[in-house]
């Protein structure tokens, strides 16, 4: 199974959880996974066309999926999905 990690912003919408196994062959099939069981979290990555919202960071194993194949990414077992809002301030 392929670990999501999650920061505490998004555990709201996954029952407190910081980890999560799912399956699936890429990045797009591991988070509809998750969505089947926690349909309000799509809400906050994606917008209403179905798109990743722009300020959501999407990386396996530390690498971004801008630079790989998006959200058609391939993942094994065991690799890590991670999750990062942009952040900004002033």
């Amino acid at each position: 199974m392929t670990i999501i990690k999650l920061p505490g912003l998004y555990r709201y919408y996954v029952n407190g959880a910081k980890d999560l196994d799912y399956p699936g062959n890429s990045v797009q099939e591991v988070l509809d996974a998750v969505f089947l069981d926690f349909p309000a979290l799509r809400n906050q990555l994606f917008d209403s066309k179905g798109e990743k919202k722009r300020h959501i960071n999407i990386f396996v194993n530390k690498a971004s999926i801008k630079d790989l194949n998006h959200l058609d990414t391939l993942v094994k077992p065991q690799d890590e999905i991670t999750i990062i809002p942009n952040i900004s301030g002033g």
